[in-house]
C-alpha cells in the first residue's frame, strides 16, 4: 500500500481554483472597464450637449445685438426654437449709457447663460435723442457667461 501524503491527493484542485480564481478577476476587470467607458461616453454626450446650449444662447445674444443694432428702442423678451434646443432672450434693461442684454439657452435640462453689456454712444449734443444705429453703434463693453442675469427672472425659471 502506498502512503498518501496530505496535499498530494488532489493535485488537479490547485489548479481548478487558480483557473477560477483568474478568471474571476478578469470578468471582474472587464466588467469595470465596460462601466467605466459607458460613463466617459455619458461624461462626453453631456459636454457636447453644454456646448450646443452654449451656442444657443450666443445665437440669441447676437440675434439681441442685431435687434438693438437695429432698434435701439429694442426690449427682448423673445423665445426661439430650434432643432437643438431653444433660446431666450430677457427683456433688454438699459440705463443712459449702458444696455444689458440676457441671452439664455436650453435643452434637456441644461442651461446656460449669457450677460452682454453693450455702451451706447451719444454723439449727438443731447442724451435724450435715440442713437443712430449707424453711426453710433453699441460697443460692446462685456461679454460673460452667467448663472443669473441681473435683475431679470432668469433663474427662476432653471427649473422649468
Amino acid at each position: 500500500m502506498v502512503a498518501m501524503h496530505p496535499g498530494t491527493e488532489r493535485p488537479g484542485y490547485i489548479f481548478l481554483i487558480s483557473t477560477l480564481i483568474i478568471g474571476f478577476t478578469i470578468t471582474l476587470t472587464t466588467i469595470t472597464l465596460l462601466v467605466l467607458g459607458m460613463a466617459a461616453e455619458m461624461s462626453g454626450e453631456t459636454v457636447t450637449q453644454s456646448n450646443q446650449v452654449l451656442e444657443l444662447a450666443s445665437t440669441c445674444a447676437d440675434r439681441a445685438l442685431l435687434g438693438v443694432r437695429q432698434d435701439p428702442s429694442y426690449v427682448g423678451n423673445e423665445l426661439l426654437s430650434y432643432v437643438h434646443g431653444t433660446c431666450r432672450i430677457y427683456g433688454v434693461s438699459s440705463s443712459a449709457d449702458r444696455r444689458t442684454v440676457c441671452a439664455e439657452g436650453a435643452k434637456d435640462g441644461i442651461v446656460r447663460r449669457l450677460q452682454i453689456d453693450l455702451d451706447i454712444q451719444w454723439r449727438s449734443s443731447s442724451s435724450s435723442a435715440l442713437p443712430d444705429p449707424l453711426t453710433d453703434p453699441p460697443r460692446i463693453a462685456a461679454w460673460n457667461e452667467v448663472s443669473c442675469c441681473g435683475d431679470t427672472n432668469s433663474c427662476s425659471s432653471s427649473s422649468s
